[in-house]
């Protein structure tokens, strides 16, 4: 089986320049079976992690300072939903002061995780003259990506998830917009980004390594109209809102909300390593926008057989997603605005 979905540009989609000219058009009924797959599983995932999400959702509150939130779950809610945050009106005699404690214990950490760039070695393969220099070469190059790249921007902005949810990830890979000054004939060049917890999927929490899960879904929500530009062909009405990946009652606590969000549909990346999806023996990669498989490749794009994700752990849960020290700072934060309001 084999599918043709034509080229693809942007910065949200980071593949190699190859990949975008492969994974050809074939059978409708096959390309069903992938969306379908990739719904059920993307379903299944969220459904199943509803219960974390919960924690990163209550973390993020604290650390905006919405201190006096709890969830309230409702009969109706679809399964795998997380509730809503929302703030018990309080009686009229008791005020509730919020004194944030959690806001400088996170920026004192990011601080301390970001004050020095990360080192990277190069091993000679050998003690002769050409392989010590080759060393040499390669530890100056990732000094120049490290600049060029603008990675402790990169790195900073992911930590912020890392220490609030207990993981944040990097995604790296090709884009073909980018042209380069020096040489306007030279077009793509490789770039990062940081990538929040909420927006990658994986179906083992059971393993820490991200290396060893089978598949890997990166969600997203894209305005439709972009969509279309970017891939030629209609894609359909917007059939998702925020509420989709990020939970609209946080949104609307911390202010969050985007009127484009209203436009945007769901965009869902999949990541399938050889040997563990019997629709994909020898791995691929795809992308579904609605009921349609629009990019692609069967077989796995990169030589070194790697997810394009590096995941960044705070503390060790043993499981795949971390842990954050918010959780064990809530308690003693609630009873901190407690004692200390002016009503104590």
């Amino acid at each position: 089986m084999t599918i043709d979905l034509g080229g693809m540009n942007g910065s949200s989609y980071l593949l190699e320049p190859e990949t975008s000219k492969r994974f050809t058009q074939g059978d409708p009924k096959d390309l069903l079976k992938i969306v379908n797959w990739t719904k059920e599983q993307y379903d299944s995932i969220k459904n199943a992690r509803s219960y974390i999400e919960r924690q990163w959702y209550l973390n993020l509150a604290f650390y905006y300072g919405k201190q006096n939130v709890v969830y309230r779950g409702s009969p109706t809610s679809a399964a795998g939903s997380t509730g809503s945050l929302w703030v018990p009106p309080a009686p009229y005699y008791r005020s509730r002061p919020v004194l944030n404690r959690i806001r400088p214990m996170i920026r004192t950490e990011l601080t301390k995780l970001t004050s020095q760039k990360p080192s990277a070695y190069v091993v000679p393969a050998s003690s002769e003259d050409r392989d010590m220099f080759a060393a040499q070469a390669g530890e100056q190059i990732w000094d120049s990506i490290y600049r060029r790249k603008r990675l402790a921007h990169v790195i900073r902005r992911t930590l912020f998830w890392t220490l609030n949810c207990g993981s944040g990830f990097i995604k790296a890979g090709w884009n073909d917009s980018i042209q380069d000054k020096d040489n306007p004939d030279e077009v793509g060049d490789f770039e990062f980004f940081p990538v929040t917890p909420f927006h990658i999927f994986v179906p083992d929490f059971r393993t820490e390594e991200l290396e060893e899960e089978p598949f890997v879904i990166h969600a997203q929500l894209r305005v439709r109209e972009e969509l279309e530009l970017l891939f030629q062909r209609p894609l359909g009405a917007p059939n998702k809102t925020e509420t989709e990946l990020l939970d609209d009652s946080w949104l609307n606590l911390v202010g969050a909300t985007s009127l484009q969000d209203k436009k945007s549909v769901l965009v869902l990346e999949c990541w399938v390593k050889p040997g563990m999806v019997k629709l994909f023996p020898e791995g691929g990669m795809y992308t579904i926008i609605g009921d349609q498989v629009v990019q692609g490749q069967e077989g796995w794009p990169y030589q070194h057989g790697k997810f394009p994700f590096a995941k960044i752990d705070h503390i060790p849960s043993g499981k795949f997603y971390g842990d954050s020290s918010t959780v064990d700072i809530i308690p003693l934060q609630r009873e901190y605005n407690r004692t200390r309001g002016p009503d104590h």
